[in-house]
Parts: structure tokens; C-alpha cells; sequence
């Protein structure tokens, strides 16, 4: 009788093993997901925090910096002076992406980041090679201690 228990005993710890194993795996697959974006094509692009995007700033020679808000939204600031704008909400916006350089590596950030990572997919369905989403986009900037440039 003992036996038989210490058994089943055995068996429950290997299932309960098991399953703790199963939902650590998926924990791990769901938080890789969270720093890259897959397109139905399987091409990606990468999701970057405020300090990432700050080093880029610092080491990348040759990028773009794609601002995707709305004219009254760039009012009160951008990340540089200089990061080209284009609104997400114009009719004309996935044509005007097509003017940009495809195999630049082009850093696009909103308000909060819904926006840029649209933006983002369309750009990798367009083709662009290395295209980076500022997650959290200026509200995240701002939260992290980096100031707007007017």
C-alpha cells in the first residue's frame, strides 16, 4: 500500500513538474515576443525602450528618426530637432513612407507607441530593413528623464 502511494505520489510530482516547466516555457515566448514584432511576411521590427533609443541617437552615424504624430502633438515637442515628421493619420501616409530610404535604419515613435508600431508594420510589409518602434513613444521618452526639443 505504501508502495502504490509513494507512486502516485512520484506521478503527480512529475505532472506538476511538467506543467510548471510548460508555463515558464510559454512566459519565456511570450516575453521574447515583447521586444520584437513579427509580420505575416515573418520579417521583423524591433520594439526599443527611451534608453535604447538614446544610444542609438549617440552611436548610430546614418539614421532617421520618424516622428508619427499629429501636427499639434509635434507642437509641443520632438525627441531632436531634426526627426523627420510624417502623420499617421494623413491620407497620403504609406506613399510618403515610400520616399524614405528603404535600408536606413529609421527609429519611429508617437505619443505612446500605438501608432509607431502601425507605422512600423507597414514599413517592413514596404520592404524597409531595420526598423525600430519606440515603445511607450514621447510619454515614455519624457518618463525616462530625456527632454523634448521645440
Amino acid at each position: 500500500m505504501d508502495q502504490l502511494l509513494n507512486e502516485m505520489m512520484n506521478k503527480i510530482r512529475l505532472v506538476i513538474g511538467l506543467l510548471l516547466m510548460t508555463s515558464m516555457i510559454a512566459c519565456a515566448e511570450k516575453n521574447a515576443k515583447q521586444t520584437s514584432m513579427e509580420t505575416p511576411q515573418g520579417v521583423e521590427f524591433t520594439n526599443v525602450d527611451a534608453q535604447g533609443l538614446k544610444e542609438a541617437l549617440s552611436s548610430e552615424k546614418k539614421m532617421l528618426l520618424l516622428d508619427v504624430r499629429t501636427p499639434g502633438e509635434v507642437s509641443q515637442g520632438k525627441i531632436t530637432s531634426d526627426a523627420k515628421v510624417i502623420d499617421f493619420y494623413d491620407e497620403d501616409f504609406s506613399e510618403r513612407l515610400k520616399e524614405l530610404d528603404k535600408s536606413m535604419p529609421i527609429y519611429v515613435y508617437c505619443k505612446a507607441g500605438g501608432r509607431s508600431s502601425s507605422a512600423a508594420k507597414m514599413m517592413v510589409d514596404q520592404g524597409f530593413e531595420k526598423v525600430y518602434n519606440l515603445n511607450g513613444g514621447v510619454g515614455g521618452w519624457v518618463s525616462a528623464g530625456y527632454e523634448l526639443s521645440k
